[in-house]
């Protein structure tokens, strides 16, 4: 077991998140879980890359919900021009945008005992939450 449990960028890329979800709870007292948002996922154009993330997220009300991506959803954009400036070597109005907007760009919780989660399926299904969550 572990007193804190750090999760950044791991859970959009797993088949079942929630399991993963009940995991953490079961070895940590507590921890912090980051997975991009949309807003992320379609700026960067990381929708363009089939296998890569599978769910995006978004934290309301203090449970984090997963999303899965549509098919229709994961195409290319049309442009890396955002991703490109966020890496560039030379600062920039992008990444002063990213850096003080962060919220917008990654779902951020810090939990302590439990979370509650919900995972949406691309059909608009709810295919798994904790079991102690009030919305389900």
């Amino acid at each position: 077991s572990w007193d804190f449990t750090f999760c950044s960028h791991v859970l959009e890329h797993l088949e079942r998140p929630g399991m993963a979800c009940r995991e953490l709870m079961r070895i940590s007292r507590k921890g912090y879980i980051e997975v991009p948002t949309r807003t992320s996922d379609v700026m960067l154009n990381f929708t363009r890359l089939h296998d890569h993330h599978r769910w995006h997220g978004q934290v309301l009300g203090g449970t984090l919900v997963f999303i899965e991506w549509t098919e229709g959803e994961r195409r290319d954009m049309g442009t890396n021009y955002f991703f490109r400036c966020l890496h560039s070597k030379i600062h920039n109005p992008f990444q002063s945008m990213y850096e003080n907007n962060w919220e917008s760009f990654a779902a951020m919780l810090h939990w302590t005992d439990r979370f509650d989660f919900l995972v949406i399926d691309k059909r608009g299904l709810i295919v798994d939450a904790s079991s102690e969550c009030p919305r389900c």
